[in-house]
């Protein structure tokens, strides 16, 4: 016999799948609904997590919605930064890569997470998309925090980047600076 929850959470995974599905990748205000709409909904954020993890073509939808409940203030478990993480690897969406990176500095990282995504989030670095290297720079500084071995080479990374980077980019390398000095 399935228990009522089990049955919940399915129907709201599904439904919750379904609405992304129509997202038309530009309007944010259509995500916004469907965080409103299902915010104060048990599990919603776990539902949320298991698209991001089981439905690839939907991460774009998902990591936003991720990011938008994180920017309201809100804080993920260790588990459930551990699942986010996990599949940064796997990212097929630049957009999706930003919102990942643009939430790193607002988790709590463990040394075995930032071990894991420290190749990923180098390699970020050197994205063509400009967004994803910034935001990748200030993602790096959150792991040069736990290792704080890898500070003289990003420094140098990052003073390279002031060089031959566009000025937005130097804009975001400029602030990790003043930050990985105050360390």
């Amino acid at each position: 016999m399935v228990s009522s929850n089990h049955t919940n959470s399915a129907l709201l995974e599904s439904e919750l799948a379904r609405l992304m599905a129509k997202w038309d990748r530009k309007h944010a205000d259509y995500l916004i609904k469907i965080y409103q709409g299902h915010e104060d909904d048990h599990g919603f954020i776990d539902q949320v997590i298991s698209i991001y993890l089981h439905h690839s073509s939907l991460e774009h939808a998902t990591t936003w919605i991720l990011k938008h409940f994180i920017d309201k203030g809100n804080k993920l478990s260790e588990s459930k930064q551990n699942l986010i993480l996990s599949k940064m690897g796997e990212l097929d969406y630049w957009e999706s890569q930003l919102h990942v990176l643009q939430i790193i500095p607002r988790m709590s990282l463990t040394l075995e997470n930032a071990e894991k995504i420290k190749p990923i989030v180098h390699g970020m670095m050197h994205s063509e998309k400009k967004f994803v290297k910034a935001a990748a720079f200030e993602a790096f500084l959150e792991i040069v925090k736990l290792f704080p071995e890898l500070k003289a080479d990003f420094s140098l990374f990052c003073e390279r980047a002031i060089e031959f980077e566009s000025a937005s980019i130097r804009s975001k390398v400029r602030k990790v600076i003043q930050q990985m000095t105050s360390l």
